[in-house]
């Protein structure tokens, strides 16, 4: 943690920049007041939509990390009349780690108020490089002492902002270091060390260092000596938000169940590979409406100024929401009837992805099932499944091209004790896909499905936790899949590189099943 090279004159005078348009000393020099305290970080994990709800709060909230807050008070709270972001902007203010603990390991109740957060202990230990060399605490509390929870202080931002996934938000913190210490302010000073802990996550270290070269001889030095650091991660160093190539160009596309979880990852992934029209199906409008608003905010924001052609040559909406009952055949027949008639620019439907489902009630042995719950699950699973398929060929076959790619589950190859009518529902819709793929193989149409093991999603985070975890054990990879990862893999099935792969039921499964 470096200290700025700005401040008062020296290291006793007061600031004295003048007024509001004043520049800086001249001299660099470095603060008298360097403050510090810990912070509990709250890490999104999926996007926020705008207006959420305390309620609803939690289910976006990725887990918790230490954050090390550090302020030039002086510059903070005296220069030019006290300029509150400038004390904020130095190099290391905002130290972060030792890892992001994930949500589950703090709470597994989804109505938890406080998000597993209620109670933690934070501690911040001080050890002076020309003290005895002992660690002191000058800070230890709780985050039971918030003035708002975490839930709560997501759904305050969430008026103002869209939250997007990796982004952080401090806290806040109890008084008592630094500058509100009684009855003497303790500033840190050059070689002090300070740990920041918080119960469940970790220890932050940071040693204070003041810099006594220049700017440039400071870069120089850097680049010269330190060598670049490892860079982990594939070559490419992409987080699969922004496809490298443009593979669904122009293609209008259909996805079920496109409001949340999986069949929302998919749609924007389809849309990021090029996608023209990206029609999402499902039953509450309302719900329809914000998916698609949200996700029209998130594909700009992804491209970003990448300057790439609009499809069709033309700019305007790539989502549009239409409520839709799957296990109804007309009104699924009439929608996708209406998709190619009125949202389509050239009266097609290239790629259908079926995501919608249930899983149903879970826990049961096979004698405890109740039949009308089986009857739902079919419905939804199977028929869903089929009336779609039913409806997008005859399009398919008129334009001798398609991509249909069902979303089955690895309980529907290996089967999940406890859950029969799910599993029996998705080794049905592996069937299905083989058929159909078989059937249309000559005339340019591929019927492919996937099957992935547990991934985190809504429909994931209300099963009951022991049935996450029966499932979880079971992956070599010990954790849930990504959205992303399943929507990567729908694009390229969904694409022209995949046209001679059909009938075909792909894994992603971390590793639990490899036939």
């Amino acid at each position: 943690m470096a200290v700025p090279r700005y401040g008062p004159s020296s290291s006793t005078a007061e600031v004295t920049h003048g007024g509001m348009n004043a520049n800086l000393d001249e001299e660099p020099v470095v603060t008298s007041k360097l403050d510090y305290e810990v912070e509990l970080g709250v890490v999104i994990g999926t996007t926020v939509p705008r207006f959420t709800s305390a309620s609803d709060a939690q289910k976006y909230i990725g887990g918790y990390t230490v954050i090390h807050d550090v302020s030039a008070r002086d510059l903070q709270l005296e220069a030019n009349g006290g300029q509150w972001l400038l004390g904020k902007c130095g190099d290391g203010y905002g130290a972060m780690g030792p890892v992001i603990t994930t949500l589950d390991e703090f709470t597994k109740d989804k109505d938890d108020k406080f998000a597993g957060a209620g109670n933690l202990h934070l501690e911040c230990r001080l050890t002076q490089k020309d003290g005895d060399g002992k660690a002191m605490t000058v800070q230890s509390s709780s985050t039971s002492q918030l003035v708002f929870s975490t839930p709560q202080i997501v759904s305050y931002l969430s008026k103002f902002m869209t939250l997007y996934p990796g982004d952080v938000i401090a806290t806040g913190t109890p008084p008592g270091v630094g500058c509100f210490r009684k009855p003497d302010p303790l500033w840190l000073k050059d070689g002090d060390e300070v740990e920041c802990e918080i119960e469940g996550i970790g220890t932050l270290r940071n040693v204070v260092e003041t810099v006594e070269n220049s700017p440039e001889e400071s870069n120089e030095v850097t680049e010269a000596s330190v060598p670049p650091p490892t860079v982990k991660g594939p070559p490419s160093q992409t987080d699969n938000s922004t496809p490298q190539k443009q593979r669904l160009k122009n293609s209008v596309a259909v996805v079920t169940g496109g409001a949340r979880g999986l069949g929302y990852g998919i749609a924007l992934r389809l849309a990021l590979e090029g996608a023209a029209v990206v029609a999402l199906i499902d039953m509450k409008q309302d719900e329809l409406d914000v998916a698609a608003t949200q996700l029209e905010k998130e594909l700009q924001q992804s491209l970003g100024n990448n300057n790439v052609t609009p499809p069709f040559g033309r700019v305007g909406r790539t989502f549009y929401g239409l409520s839709c009952d799957v296990t109804d055949t007309q009104k699924v027949t009439d929608t996708l009837a209406h998709v190619a008639a009125t949202l389509s620019p050239n009266n097609r439907i290239d790629i259908l992805v079926q995501a919608a489902g249930v899983v149903g009630q879970t826990n049961l042995l096979t004698h405890q099932v109740q039949p009308d719950n089986f009857d739902f699950v079919m419905d939804v699973n199977v028929k869903g499944i089929f009336n779609g398929c039913k409806a997008v060929l005859p399009f398919m076959v008129e334009q001798n091209y398609g991509r249909i790619v069902n979303i089955a589950s690895i309980a529907g190859k290996e089967g999940n004790a406890g859950m029969l009518a799910y599993s029996t529902s998705k080794a049905a819709v592996i069937g299905l896909t083989k058929t159909i793929g078989k059937e249309y193989a000559t005339q340019g149409i591929t019927c492919n499905c996937v099957a992935p093991a547990v991934v985190r999603t809504e429909m994931v985070a209300n099963m009951p936790p022991e049935q996450v975890t029966y499932m979880t054990d079971k992956i070599p990879m010990k954790r849930c899949g990504k959205v992303e990862e399943i929507a990567a893999l729908v694009a390229y099935i969904a694409s022209e590189d995949a046209g001679f792969t059909t009938g075909f039921c792909w894994d992603a499964t971390g590793g639990r099943s490899v036939y």
